[in-house]
């Protein structure tokens, strides 16, 4: 597990890196404000406040995420993975599973997407 979460910021962080003004949540709340359907900046506000281990309000910035214009494409199975890390981490595991379930559900997913998906359905996640 401790590996799949190491990549799952790499990817994050490297990988699917876009730019943005959104790297605190003063930046973040800006940049909601300026475009509320911004489904990029609902997913970084969602991973700082889940580094902050604000599950609640994590969650509700990756579903938000969801909802948005889902641009750059990656945001839509990640914001899915990360939903369903904080649903596993407040003892919430059906709904955990159902966020993983979509994942492996969806087409043109990175595969490594579908591999943690799965491992965390097998499996809850925890934090490292």
């Amino acid at each position: 597990m401790k590996l799949l979460f190491g990549f799952a910021l790499i990817v994050t962080a490297i990988a699917f890196a876009q730019p943005n003004d959104c790297a605190t949540l003063e930046q973040c709340r800006k940049a909601i404000d300026a475009n509320p359907h911004s489904s990029l900046a609902h997913f970084r506000l969602g991973e700082i406040l889940f580094m902050k281990e604000e599950w609640n309000r994590a969650s509700l910035e990756f579903l938000e995420a969801q909802r948005g214009d889902l641009e750059p494409k990656w945001i839509e199975v990640w914001a899915h993975i990360y939903a369903g890390r904080t649903y596993d981490l407040t003892n919430q595991r059906e709904r955990a599973i159902n966020e993983y379930k979509l994942v492996l559900r969806m087409n043109d997913v990175l595969r490594d997407a579908k591999e943690e998906a799965s491992e965390y359905i097998k499996s809850p996640y925890r934090r490292p």
